[in-house]
């Protein structure tokens, strides 16, 4: 069976911010990707540095986007193969995020796989 991935989006616009000098301290978390489902170790961030490990626990290939509100990418990883990882650093503002997994599969036989629609996404705050 002759697999292929098809991009979802277009083009991705990563956006890895280091220190930024505002004094606010880093948070990290551990962020799982698995089939179908994006997994958080806490439900809420503080603002600013937000830094990630990113973790595909699952058997398919999967990647991690964050956008904002109104659907704008903030950060993507690359593509991640089974049991990868990815280290991320993201500035954040106070507000809602949504984290996905953006690929779309077409098996050979024509049948269409969207992560997304899958259920590959999970809601994040980012408050004070």
């Amino acid at each position: 069976m002759r697999r292929r991935v098809i991009p979802a989006m277009l083009s991705v616009f990563v956006i890895m911010v280091g220190a930024c000098g505002s004094g606010a301290a880093a948070n990290t978390d551990r962020v799982e990707l698995d089939e179908f489902s994006i997994m958080t170790g806490e439900p809420r961030w503080a603002p600013g540095r937000v830094t990630l490990r990113v973790e595909n626990v699952g058997a398919r290939m999967h990647t991690l986007i964050i956008t904002e509100d109104d659907g704008t990418v903030v950060a993507a990883s690359d593509i991640l193969d089974p049991d990868g990882s990815a280290d991320m650093e993201v500035f954040l503002q106070p507000g809602e995020y949504e984290l996905t997994c953006r690929i779309v599969v077409e098996s050979g036989d024509g049948q269409i796989f969207d992560h997304y629609e899958q259920g590959m996404r999970t809601a994040i705050n980012v408050g004070a």
